[in-house]
């Protein structure tokens, strides 16, 4: 290891690879509702295509959104098999 590390320097990538909506929170609420009353359900994928998000935060904004009774978001199913729905 140090034979290696005397022969390569290092240097951290200067990309994000971070995703970030453009889109507001409560946009990103408005399109989800208004792709609920034209799709009977809206998984993770179809989340992301809407904002722009990552799937790692589409997912982590619809969990929070399903347990806010305010947003008219709830979710049905387990793990894989999650998918949300208009209360």
């Amino acid at each position: 290891i140090k034979d290696t590390r005397r022969k390569c320097t290092l240097e951290r990538g200067g990309v994000s690879r971070l995703k970030k909506s453009k889109l507001t929170l409560e946009e990103r609420i408005q399109k989800a509702r208004d792709f609920l009353q034209k799709n009977m359900f809206m998984r993770v994928p179809d989340y992301v295509r809407l904002t722009g998000l990552s799937q790692t935060t589409a997912s982590q904004e619809l969990r929070k959104l399903a347990l806010d009774p305010s947003s008219g978001i709830t979710s049905r199913g387990q793990r894989s098999q999650k998918y949300y729905v208009l209360r």
